[in-house]
């Protein structure tokens, strides 16, 4: 039985890590170089700019940032874990990392050289938006991201798509409790887990909510970023993949948003 409830004291993504090492070199290694070449398109945007990784992690894409010759990096993640593995990975005068949720995190703590809040050209947030429970949440994120964005600059996400889910393969499920119905909810608890040779990689399911793909777009919109490309993961990549991979690639959605421009009437 997986454990439903993350030990206390526990962050739930303190196995990733260990975990991460299988799911690249078994069936998902396909399925994780995809989404590799989808972050790089989307790191290649990063030269000579100051950049923020939302949800960082143990720094695979931050390290990714800096060798693309961003100007500064900032990841944050609220796993401490993953911060002393970001740490140990990578040391950098062009990298600040902070343990910190940044659902409640006052981004404007983090200064530049002059004493003043930094502000950003890029924003990544992978994996990140469907960790937020309630819509307030979200709005509030979104408009504390917002704010620090300069103007025209870019946030990128990588979302589940609401369209797909739930997601039943042999490699990768998500789903809700409410097993006797397809109905979801935006705020609605979902979980998921992936599968290797019959068994579950995480010790206990990973408690994500899900979002419609229009509902989150409507509250990014709401904090002052525009929608400007939108696009499934497997659109450009069915023909490559067997059915356990399709399925798997097919719950991620990229989505590009701008900072939009205040007018003067």
């Amino acid at each position: 039985m997986l454990r439903k409830n993350v030990e206390k004291g526990k962050s739930q993504y303190d196995d990733v890590p260990a975990i991460y090492s299988k799911l690249i070199t078994s069936c998902y290694r396909r399925v994780n170089q995809l989404i590799d070449l989808e972050y790089e398109k989307c790191i290649s945007e990063a030269k000579d700019k100051t950049v923020l990784d939302v949800a960082c992690g143990d720094g695979r894409y931050t390290k990714m940032m800096l060798d693309k010759g961003a100007r500064l990096v900032v990841g944050v993640d609220e796993s401490e874990q993953m911060i002393r593995i970001c740490r140990e990975r990578m040391a950098s005068k062009r990298l600040i990392l902070r343990a910190a949720d940044i659902s409640r995190f006052d981004l404007a703590d983090i200064k530049n050289s002059s004493g003043e809040p930094l502000s950003y050209d890029l924003i990544y947030t992978f994996a990140f938006w469907h960790y937020l429970p309630t819509s307030d949440i979200i709005r509030s994120t979104a408009s504390n991201l917002s704010l620090r964005l300069t103007p025209e600059s870019t946030l990128y996400a990588l979302v589940l798509d609401s369209d797909y889910i739930p997601c039943w393969s042999n490699m990768l499920n998500v789903w809700s409790q409410r097993h006797d119905s397809m109905t979801l909810t935006d705020g609605g608890p979902i979980y998921w887990n992936y599968r290797y040779e019959g068994k579950w990689l995480f010790p206990q399911n990973i408690l994500s909510y899900y979002w419609h793909n229009d509902s989150l777009k409507q509250l990014l919109e709401g904090a002052g970023l525009k929608e400007e490309l939108t696009y499934n993961i497997s659109d450009a990549n069915e023909q490559t993949l067997n059915d356990d991979e399709f399925t798997t690639l097919r719950v991620w959605r990229i989505s590009k948003y701008t900072k939009m421009r205040l007018t003067l009437s």
